[in-house]
């Protein structure tokens, strides 16, 4: 049971770091420290690469782990 709560805990956690990462690229892009079209491009795509991975390493071990 220990071991099920503290999974959770790691997804919850991922899904968080994912929000706080694109809460972060849209501040940059409306500030304006993202001016530069190339900058910009790669770091929406560094980003949501990571938000990605973010998210996927948190919702796959809950979709396995659930009881049928």
């Amino acid at each position: 049971m220990e071991e099920k709560s503290e999974s959770t805990q790691q997804s919850i956690g991922l899904f968080i770091l994912a929000g706080i990462h694109m809460v972060v690229l849209i501040g940059l892009q409306l500030s304006g420290a993202l001016s530069d079209m190339m900058v910009s491009a790669i770091a929406w795509f560094v980003g949501m690469m990571v938000a990605t991975w973010c998210v996927l390493k948190a919702v796959i071990p809950l979709l396995s782990s659930t009881e049928r």
